[in-house]
């Protein structure tokens, strides 16, 4: 019984951060319920200050809690922006994870589909980017900004961006940094680039929209960290100019 009043009030305490007035129960129930759903994710792996990471299959030890388990090509729209105002130090802990993952991992890069058994690179793009200036621009600290750029920096520019591939980059992902837009196929014409997973596809729109919005995010974090090497052209460019090109020069140079 103890236990089950210990659980309650931590819920009723943690649900409680935020008040809904001038609707009916049910609507209440539906507001309540959906924001004890955002608590599912993501969930913290440390005990005594020990965690086991997928990422590199070691034991560590660290007094920072190690969070996994978050989709984020689905939670960086709502959840991530929901927690850096009513849990923003488990935001700042969270963002922290990331950059232990992308650390542990072979390839340096931010994860895009962090799960208990490691990063399974599913989904399209690498929203990760906007977790990390989303939170920093509402004050959420705990994290190494300059960690996290250059991690979301190399994700976005040194792995492929194919959809549900974990791959370094190849042909597609370069026709993308070359001409500003990941191509097509014609119609009838079969796939050939080995990037590009059978099943998923190249998602031509779908990524070079998400990567042009996440180049962006990287922008907003580089001009915090006062990296100025064509930033204001990143920002200026003129729409017939391949966007690369100009995103280039100032990755390059930060």
């Amino acid at each position: 019984n103890n236990q089950l009043t210990s659980a309650q009030n931590i819920w009723n305490e943690t649900l409680g951060k935020i008040e809904v007035y001038g609707i009916d129960e049910n609507a209440k129930t539906i507001f309540y319920t959906s924001l004890y759903r955002t608590y599912e994710r993501m969930v913290c792996l440390t005990e005594g200050n020990r965690y086991y990471s997928a990422f590199d299959g070691e034991v560590h030890t660290d007094t920072i809690p190690f969070y996994t388990d978050d989709w984020i090509w689905d939670t960086y729209r709502a959840v991530h922006p929901l927690r850096t105002i009513i849990e923003p130090k488990a935001e700042g802990n969270m963002i922290n994870s990331f950059i232990r993952m992308a650390g542990q991992m072979e390839n340096h890069w931010m994860p895009t589909f962090p799960e208990v058994t490691g990063d399974s690179r599913r989904m399209n793009s690498n929203h990760g980017v906007a977790t990390v200036i989303d939170a920093y621009n509402k004050g959420v600290r705990g994290f190494d900004l300059s960690k996290a750029y250059e991690i979301c920096k190399a994700g976005i520019t040194e792995k492929s961006l194919a959809p549900w591939s974990g791959m370094p980059k190849g042909e597609v992902t370069q026709f993308y940094w070359n001409h500003g837009y990941l191509p097509a196929l014609s119609e009838g014409e079969k796939e050939t680039a080995s990037e590009v997973h059978p099943f998923e596809k190249r998602q031509p729109v779908a990524v070079t929209l998400g990567t042009a919005y996440d180049e962006w995010c990287l922008a907003q974090i580089a001009q915090e960290l006062g990296y100025k090497g064509g930033l204001s052209v990143f920002h200026e460019r003129k729409p017939e100019l391949p966007k690369l090109i100009q995103f280039q020069d100032w990755v390059l140079s930060s």
